[in-house]
Parts: C-alpha cells; structure tokens; sequence
C-alpha cells in the first residue's frame, strides 16, 4: 500500500514565545505520525472493534489520550465526508459516557470501543431524524471532559447540506451582489437564480478541496472548531455563538469597517453586499485566518492548522427577543491534519 507523507503546515511566525514554543511541539508531536502509522493505529481499533463486538473478551487498556486519538482517527475515517461541499453548515454535538478510569489512570479498551459504538448509535439515530437537509456530517472534533462533574466525551461535528451545483471559481467581479445573508439572494433580487447569499457564496471560496488526484484519500485528525467574529456576541440568543471569539483584525484595510460584515440599523430591505466589499471580506479572511503567517491560522487549544472556513450570517436580537440592529458574518473555521492514504482499506 502506497502511502504518502503526512502534510504539515508551515511553522508560523510568532510573537509571542509562548505561543511559538507551543505550535513547535504540537507540530513535533504531529510530525512524529505518518501516513502509515496513523492508518494502523484505525485498523487496529476496527480488529479490536470487532474482536469486541463479537463478545471475545479482552482485558488491554490505553490512556485517555490514545482514547481520544483512536476515536478521532476512526471516526473521522470511517465517517467524515469533508471532500463534499455543502452550501450550508451548522456545528452539532454528540455526548457519549466518559469510560471510567482505573487506579491508573487508565481505559479499558472494553469501555472505549463501547463509547465509539455508542457513538455511531447516536450518529446514525440523528442522520434518520435530520428534517432541515443537513445531513452531510464531517470533522468530528472529540472533547474530553476537563472536570469530574462533566461525565461525557463531545464529540463536535459539522453538519451541511450538499451543494451539488459547488464551483470554486472567484474571486469575486463585477455583477457578485448578494444579500447579507438569510438566504435571500441576488441585488438586484433574480427569482430565477438559485437562492444563496453573501455569506454562502465566501463559504465556497475556502471550502477544503484535495487535488484531483487525492479526491477520497484525505482523512483529517486533530480536529478543532472555533467560531470567530466581529464583535462580542455574549448577549445574542444564538447558541452557536455562546464559544464564539471575538476577534478585531489589527491592520483593516479601509474597504470595509470591519474585517467580517457587521450592519447596525432598521432596513425596509434587507442589506446587500457589492462584489468589492466581499473582496474585501475575502482578502480579511485570509490574511487573518488561511495564510500560513494568519495570526489565527492555528487552533487555540491543540494547534492544528487552518483547514477550511464557513460564513454563516446572524441577525441578533436583544435578551427579551426585541429585535436588535446587528447584522453580521461568523467565521467557523475548522483546524486539522489532513494524511493521505491510498487504496485506503474498508472501515466495516
């Protein structure tokens, strides 16, 4: 089996030793694994998977973090579809019991296969429900609890809806006028164009996209989510913005006011988006965020790199549901490693 090396980003330039000293041993620890080693270390947990559920017994154990790698490698092996565009996306979770420690700290290999069944129970329970067209699930990012009183593993995912009409050509020109967001359209507004939005359409700027040659080898691990945007959202009733991270672009250029979109004010008509403010939003996200030197182009807790981006717009509103005059883009942006494999093997 012909395996190609794991790809690496670049180590950034940092200001602060700190943090420098942090993304060099997450990368040491990142290059320690290849290709090879990361695709046996999942095909060891499927033989074990299956040596389990047959009901052989097995007294081996691991650590808690061979437990979250294993589970992060399987499960997004065995089930992210991140290679398909969706032209919307959300973040879900789904929570499986924390196996219990022994007197070593340890998991027994028993109770982790367990919490990886339990999670694809789960999974597959929600796929059957999904009501709102986004059923396409990729970038399973596994949180372990910080503190005994939390006794579930997260396990943090995206969810979208499939866009097979996706083109990566951009940027954007003359004639890409858009509504904010909400799904609203065009401007001037073409009931005869496929309904999209400002928003949608920077999504497909920075939707993760192997060369032809890798389409389906890619797998990701050391996933991380984080939500980014242009002001402290802490009073906004929208749950997907209660870990967001406000983030205030240090060198804004003058084509915009802020380095994502944010609209104060009462409209009769919803606002719209030229193609040259999107440019502009385009260029601020990868100068923040894509590019190798992009202050947050690495994940704030594991340090994996920037994989791709996804702008969602939000309208607030206030505590007591009273409309409130902010519009405005959010970045969700998930960080990983990408290994290549090819031929890979059957997850059953």
């Amino acid at each position: 089996m012909g395996i190609a090396a794991l790809i690496i980003a670049a180590i950034v330039s940092v200001t602060v030793a700190s943090c420098k000293k942090d993304k060099e041993e997450a990368l040491a620890k990142a290059v320690s694994y290849d290709a090879q080693a990361l695709l046996s270390k999942i095909e060891a947990f499927q033989t074990l998977r299956k040596t389990v559920n047959s009901g052989a017994k097995t007294d081996g154990t691991m650590t808690i973090n061979e437990m979250r790698d294993v589970i992060d490698l399987t499960s997004n092996f065995e089930h992210s579809q991140h290679e398909i565009y969706c032209v919307n996306t959300i973040l879900d979770t789904i929570h499986v019991a924390m196996p219990i420690l022994d007197g070593e700290g340890n998991v027994s290999e028993i109770s982790v296969v367990s919490a990886y069944n339990a999670f694809e129970t789960e999974l597959e329970n929600l796929m059957l429900t999904i009501d709102d067209g986004m059923d396409i699930p990729s970038y399973f990012s596994i949180i372990l609890p910080e503190d005994t009183e939390d006794q579930d593993i997260d396990i943090v995912f995206v969810r979208g809806e499939q866009d097979d009409k996706h083109t990566s050509a951009g940027p954007f020109v003359e004639g890409d006028n858009y509504k904010w967001g909400l799904g609203l359209g065009h401007c001037p507004v073409d009931s005869t164009a496929r309904i999209t939005d400002a928003a949608m359409e920077l999504s497909r700027k920075f939707k993760y996209q192997p060369d032809p040659q890798h389409q389906g080898l890619s797998h990701p691990f050391m996933v991380e989510h984080v939500t980014y945007t242009p002001m402290d959202c802490t009073c906004a009733n929208e749950p997907e913005l209660e870990e967001s991270v406000f983030y205030v672009d240090p060198n804004m250029e003058d084509c915009a006011d802020f380095w994502l979109y944010k609209q104060s004010g009462e409209f009769e008509e919803e606002p719209c988006i030229d193609y040259d403010e999107l440019n502009c939003y385009w260029r601020s996200i990868r100068r923040n965020i894509v590019l190798s030197n992009a202050p947050l182009h690495y994940a704030p807790k594991n340090h994996s790199p920037y994989n791709e981006c996804s702008i969602k717009g939000y309208w607030l509103f206030g505590p007591n549901q009273n409309k409130r005059s902010e519009r405005i883009h959010a970045a969700h942006v998930t960080y990983c490693y990408i290994f290549w494999a090819q031929d890979p093997f059957s997850g059953e």
